[in-house]
This record gives structure tokens, C-alpha cells and sequence, in this order.
């Protein structure tokens, strides 16, 4: 896990915010980073958060693509502990000053009364036949390096680091957002949702290798 190489900050320097006023927060515009798990956050999360797992590589490249340097935003994890670490390494990566934590989690925001957003994300083999049919377009947020080295023909990559700056120019269509492990797709997809895309489908794993080995040509949809 991240969190075993992180250095935490005592509680005095990041500020606990209750869940009534993270919601209102939220309703003002306040941007919320899930650091949980893909499957954790799809299950429950606060609406319009954006879901930056911490476990796995990459963490700092994949919060820049979240939120930006100006962004104060609210951070919660699976543990308040968890949060406090993800809220200094959000602030270490130059991503600007961290508006608090949501003290006790979503399970506390749950509790309060508040709803909660659920999402469902498909393993590869059950969007093949969507892609195919041309109900649904596929996002590659991988890297360009890996681009080049293979991707579905037919399909539109949009780097993570990219994919708020695109988001107003992609047509308002089902969307199935692809990795090659599931963490930018789960980030690229939360960020697309907050923009306002509503048909938006997380695809679990390997999605990118997945596809491939289907041998998949969507060029012709």
C-alpha cells in the first residue's frame, strides 16, 4: 500500500471538516478526492468526487490530472489516517493547499443522512458488444508510449492528464473509459461524470489488454 511510504501530518495541520459541511461544500462547487478503491468507491461515494485510488504507482500523476493547482480540495480515504496521508501527499505533488479531511469518511457522511452516488463498472467482455455495435465509445487513458505500442483501432485516446481539458469537446454519448489496470480508468471516469457526462462506464482491470486480445476493429462503427 501508498500509504506505507507516506509521511503523515499530526492532525492540528490538516483540518477535520463534519459531513454537514462538506456537503454544503460540495454544493458550492468544492471538489472531493476519493482515494479508496475503484470497487470501494463505486459502491458508495460522495456525489461529484473524483476517485484517485491510492494504492498502486503513479499517484502524483494521477492527482495532478484531478485537480489543479489552484484547487483546494476535500480529502477522504478509508480511514481517517488513510486520509491525512493522502491530504499531505496531495499538497507535496504542488496540488495546491488541501481544504480538510471528511472526518469519519464516507460511512460518516452516510450516516449523517446524506445519499450517496453508486456506480457499476464492467469487466471488458461485457462492453465488446456495445463497442461493436457503435452504442458506446472507447476512451484509452493510457500513456502515449503505451498508445503506440498497441490500442483498439476505432478508439480515442485521451491520456488521463488530458481528460478534463477534453471533456467539453467529447460528444455527450454512453462512454466506456479503458486502462491498463483500472485506476486512470476509474480516475478518467469520476473526472468525465463530475463534467457532466452521465453514460459513463468504468471498465474493471486490464481493460486495454482485454480488448485486444478480442482483436477488436471499431474504425468501421
Amino acid at each position: 500500500m501508498l500509504i506505507d511510504k507516506m509521511e503523515i501530518r499530526s492532525e492540528a495541520q490538516v483540518f477535520e471538516i463534519d459531513p454537514g459541511e462538506v456537503r454544503a461544500a460540495v454544493a458550492g462547487g468544492a471538489l472531493v478526492l476519493d482515494g479508496r478503491a475503484p470497487e470501494v468507491y463505486d459502491s458508495g461515494h460522495i456525489p461529484g468526487s473524483v476517485n484517485v485510488p491510492l494504492a498502486g504507482g503513479e499517484f502524483a500523476a494521477r492527482v495532478r490530472s484531478a485537480v489543479g493547482a489552484a484547487t483546494a480540495a476535500i480529502v477522504v480515504a478509508g480511514s481517517d489516517g488513510e486520509s491525512l496521508a493522502m491530504a499531505w501527499n496531495v499538497e507535496r505533488e504542488g496540488c495546491g493547499p488541501v481544504r480538510g479531511i471528511l472526518a469519519g469518511g464516507v460511512e460518516a457522511y452516510a450516516g449523517a443522512g446524506f445519499d450517496l452516488a453508486r456506480q457499476h463498472a464492467l469487466a471488458a467482455e461485457r462492453v465488446v458488444d456495445d463497442l461493436v455495435l457503435g452504442g458506446a465509445m472507447l476512451i484509452d487513458t493510457r500513456d502515449d508510449a503505451d498508445w503506440v505500442r498497441g490500442h483498439v483501432p476505432g478508439s480515442l485516446h485521451v491520456p488521463l492528464g488530458s481528460v478534463a481539458s477534453a471533456a467539453p469537446l467529447l460528444r455527450r454519448a454512453p462512454v466506456v473509459v479503458a486502462c491498463a489496470d483500472g485506476r486512470r480508468a476509474a480516475t478518467a471516469a469520476s473526472i468525465l461524470r463530475r463534467l457532466g457526462h452521465a453514460s459513463v462506464w468504468r471498465v474493471t482491470g486490464a481493460g486495454i489488454t482485454q480488448l485486444l486480445s478480442r482483436r477488436l476493429d471499431l474504425g468501421g462503427v
